[in-house]
């Protein structure tokens, strides 16, 4: 092997590591950008406010003194999926939008449009630590004080509990990787607010008994969704589906985002080896996505 081999070796491994330190530092510029933005700002504080009010008022345990059929135990996972993940996703969003209005200084910067979108998604791991943080907490009381007067409490497993908990902490870091994918991507100005109602109804339409099939499809294909339903006619009954695969369902969702929003600018051999990944990410989430609703155990009623 020739010394100019050996040179041009160690300069694309240089230039590799060169680059990703670039995309490393840049991602925390962004993730202090993202934390800061004011939409974010209230979703967080909202998000934390909601603790005590939530174990303080409608904690179904052995000194609850209202009716435990009114208390909702696993629908307390669905305020990180909303306050921070919705939230998170306007707020990378309009970052990512900003710098669409300076493109041309933009483009000039020696980092390409791809790498500035990767740096945007690997920003959304602090959001994500956050509901991960927000979840690790309601499963400590689980442990620790156990709503037992919670209605179905005793017919839910563990493994189905520690479930629905990884994947709902899931949110924090799927609504701003989204955000940055539909910013690169949908562009007109009304994208933002037919993007987010479209996932405020998608989750809440989710979130009705699967009494059939296609109910079945639509609750296990939400990003997050709760796991159980009931109201004042009907019982309380856990929704059917495997939570494991629908775990790996989500994030497939959220690879298939981050490739999204990384493909937009590039051209020639990145653009065909983004989109073979997409095409092979793709089939594997799809495959996710069919287990979690045919693998899983049926709807079950916890309480009549």
């Amino acid at each position: 092997m020739s010394a100019s081999t050996l040179q041009n070796g160690s300069t694309v491994i240089g230039d590799r590591i060169v680059a990703r330190r670039s995309i490393l530092a840049l991602a925390v510029l962004e993730a202090r950008r993202l934390v800061s933005h004011p939409v974010l700002v209230l979703g967080l504080v909202a998000y934390v406010s909601s603790f005590p009010i939530l174990f303080g008022i409608s904690y179904a345990d052995a000194d609850f003194t209202g009716d435990p059929k009114a208390v909702g135990t696993y629908e307390w996972q669905a305020m990180g999926a909303f306050f921070v993940g919705l939230f998170g996703f306007v707020a990378a969003n309009r970052i990512a939008r900003s710098t669409s209005r300076t493109t041309g200084v933009v483009d000039v910067a020696p980092m390409s449009e791809s790498r500035r979108s990767l740096a945007l998604c690997l920003a959304g791991l602090v959001p994500f630590a956050v509901t991960l943080l927000g979840n690790l907490l309601i499963l400590t009381a689980w442990l620790v004080h156990p709503p037992v007067l919670a209605v179905g409490w005793a017919e839910v497993t563990m493994s189905e509990k520690l479930w629905v908990v990884a994947t709902a902490s899931l949110a924090g870091l799927g609504g701003p990787v989204l955000g940055v994918a539909v910013a690169r991507w949908w562009r007109w100005p009304s994208a933002l607010a037919v993007s987010t109602a479209a996932l405020v109804l998608w989750g809440a339409s989710s979130a009705l008994r699967d009494t059939n099939l296609a109910l079945r499809l639509w609750h296990v294909s939400a990003p997050y969704t709760t796991p159980d339903y009931g109201d004042a006619r009907s019982p309380v009954v856990w929704l059917g589906g495997s939570l494991e695969w629908r775990f790996a369902y989500v994030c497939g969702l959220i690879v298939l985002a981050v490739i999204a929003a990384v493909a937009h600018g590039t051209t020639g051999a990145s653009r065909r080896r983004l989109k073979r990944l997409a095409l092979g990410s793709g089939m594997l989430t799809l495959l996710a996505y069919l287990l979690a609703v045919f693998a899983g155990p049926a709807t079950r009623v916890l309480a009549p």
